[in-house]
């Protein structure tokens, strides 16, 4: 009988230790962009970070249309990390103009990455200077409520400019276009040098589309998170001069849901292994936690904690509104 009870206390200390010694896993897929995009180059380092350097979590790439579609997965559970862009994050935190008056306000801002810079690129042969001689011209709009897309959608909105054609679809599709003379004009918003653009020039004669001061200062007045930029010249061929254009900071983001600890543990990961994202883009030489300032949408609980820990302090906007 004696016997049978210690097997009895065995067994059951067994069943209570077995959740504690079976560690959770999390596995992640990383919203990004279409293939190619500056998002899908930098999911890579971000899914080796994670996966190497934050116990119990996986992560791997996921090819999506873009910031608003990684939001809209937020929101419905189906994503749980992703990168974002300023101006998508603004408009859906707000309900604004892509949002339709929805709030997407599941995200929570974890660390910002790098600024992606609005660029125009036409034919030298195609008489297009400034953005205003896009009136009447064909014009790449890149895919729907993505950050070229807002970006070109208010440009065109606020300078009352209104193009012959408006065209959705691929940057790669929208080259090929380009090269074929069925369109004017392609957009990105991406680090600058833009790969894309230095493979076109390579081949075709290429010029930067500018904005001139006085329709930058127009338009910012009415969208201030489109922050003013300037294209330094000679980044690109038969570029003399510096143009300008806005620039728009990049976050990754995460479901609010996520545990406080996996988050400190995430962005901590990615700060203390920049190399690995410097390693993989130029992109990845602007990943630096004093940027956060620049965030449109409020931290995680467990970001936060991580900028508090090396002595950052975090604006009273961009604390979670669940610690308020």
């Amino acid at each position: 009988m004696k016997y049978c009870k210690v097997l009895l206390v065995i067994a059951l200390l067994g069943i209570i230790a077995v959740p504690a010694l079976t560690a959770t896993k999390w596995n992640f897929s990383i919203g990004t962009s279409t293939l190619g995009g500056s998002f899908y180059i930098m999911g890579a380092p971000w899914a080796k970070v994670i996966s190497e350097h934050v116990p119990d979590a996986i992560a791997t790439v996921q090819a999506t249309n873009g910031p608003s579609a990684n939001i809209q997965l937020i929101e419905r559970g189906e994503m749980k990390l992703a990168y974002v862009s300023s101006a998508a994050a603004y408009e859906g935190w707000n309900g604004l103009n892509w949002a339709k008056g929805t709030k997407y306000q599941r995200m929570r801002t974890m660390f910002t990455t790098y600024s992606s810079y609005f660029e125009m690129v036409t034919l030298s042969k195609i008489s297009i200077k400034n953005i205003r001689d896009l009136q009447g011209k064909r014009v790449h709009m890149s895919m729907p409520n993505g950050t070229p897309d807002i970006a070109m959608t208010k440009c065109l909105e606020e300078l009352g400019i209104k193009p012959k054609d408006k065209q959705y679809m691929q940057t790669e599709q929208a080259i090929d276009q380009l090269k074929d003379g069925k369109i004017d004009v392609v957009i990105f918003a991406m680090g600058l040098p833009t790969s894309m653009i230095l493979d076109l020039q390579s081949t075709h004669d290429i010029r930067v589309v500018d904005i001139s001061k006085e329709d930058i200062d127009l338009i910012n007045s009415k969208y201030p998170y489109f922050a003013k930029g300037i294209i330094p010249a000679g980044t690109y061929e038969n570029m003399p001069n510096d143009v300008n254009t806005f620039v728009f900071w990049n976050y990754a983001v995460c479901d609010k849901d996520l545990p406080d600890e996996l988050v400190y543990q995430i962005t901590k990961a990615a700060f203390e292994n920049k190399a690995d994202f410097e390693a993989a883009s130029a992109y990845g030489k602007e990943l630096a936690a004093k940027n956060i300032a620049n965030a449109v949408v409020p931290l995680h609980p467990g970001a936060v904690k991580y900028y508090k820990e090396i002595g950052i302090n975090i604006p009273s906007n961009l604390l979670p509104p669940e610690s308020k």
